[in-house]
């Protein structure tokens, strides 16, 4: 549905029969019940409250009401080396990103890792030897 549809916002909330429309996202946002039986959704939506647009979420593969899943580093350790560990999605393609420098103009982020589909939630990337200077570490997903 176009955003500026007359079918946004153009329902009774009393009308609405489920508490969910057929993605399992509330079907009242902001105030009114969009007819129909999807809810519109703007990409700066965030229906869990876990900090990521709904589009974000949906790139990621985790999308959904938990705002326990998400996208995020859950641990970074640096005993024998570097570990970091995450959980994300399981059907998209996750890279593990680093720099050294986050203001540079020039430095750009290198994927030192990647994980492709299927993926489990849960995952562990051990880079071993001495810690290195100081590296800045990012996860990305595309599908």
């Amino acid at each position: 549905m176009p955003h500026r549809s007359g079918c946004g916002r153009g329902e009774l909330n009393e009308a609405k029969r489920a508490p969910v429309d057929l993605d399992g996202h509330p079907r009242i946002v902001f105030g009114t019940v969009d007819m129909g039986c999807y809810e519109w959704v703007a990409s700066t939506n965030d229906y869990d409250g876990d900090g990521m647009a709904k589009d974000a979420e949906e790139i990621a593969d985790t999308d959904g009401p938990d705002p326990a899943f998400l996208l995020a580093f859950t641990a970074i350790s640096d005993t024998n080396g570097i570990t970091l560990t995450w959980i994300g999605g399981t059907q998209a393609w996750q890279y593990v990103e680093c720099r050294s420098n986050l203001v540079s103009t020039t430095e750009q982020w290198v994927a030192i890792y990647t994980n492709t589909p299927a993926t489990p939630v849960t995952n562990v990337l051990s880079l071993p030897g001495p810690p290195m200077t100081a590296r800045l570490y990012r996860i990305r997903a595309e599908r």
